[in-house]
């Protein structure tokens, strides 16, 4: 990854002119329809129990929830938003000023806007806690091996 900057080649040059032609015609193309991190998001996002939620009786249909959306989803021509584009990040339901629109899970009371991101920060911690109680967090590499491998990168092969 670093003589992908540090030394471009033609390659490199035409993904990062690919890259920004494509970023130019569509929003956020990288992370929409290329990044395999996005891809893993959009997984996670379908097979998450909380959703985005209208409801129709409170819903003028001023479209401000449209508009507000990252992803460019038709929040507000469908009930439940089941996208995997959907990050839930709230733009559209901080842009309803009727509030219309909330995140829950099915069949259940709306959830106050804190419970997402602390579900998310939770499940992360959860994660590394784990891995450092199984030992599986820390690489064997130590400082040292670093300092002898970084100078010696081009005779790796990489």
């Amino acid at each position: 990854m670093l003589h992908f900057f540090t030394e471009p080649s033609f390659d490199t040059l035409a993904v990062v002119v690919s890259l920004v032609l494509l970023s130019l015609l569509f929003q956020n193309a990288w992370c929409r329809y290329l990044c395999p991190y996005g891809a893993l998001l959009g997984l996670v996002s379908f097979f998450s129990p909380l959703k985005i939620r209208r409801r129709v009786s409170e819903c003028t249909g001023c479209k401000r929830c449209s508009q507000a959306c990252p992803a460019q989803l038709p929040v507000a021509d469908k009930k439940v938003i089941r996208s995997p584009e959907c990050s839930g990040c709230m733009s559209c339901v901080e842009a309803c000023g009727h509030r219309a629109l909330h995140m829950a899970p099915p069949l259940a009371v709306e959830c106050p806007r804190w419970v997402f991101p602390a579900l998310a920060l939770g499940l992360y911690t959860a994660g590394v806690a784990l891995g450092m109680a199984t030992g599986h967090w820390d690489t064997s590499l130590t400082y040292n091996d670093y300092m002898q491998l970084i100078p010696r990168i081009n005779s790796l092969g990489f």
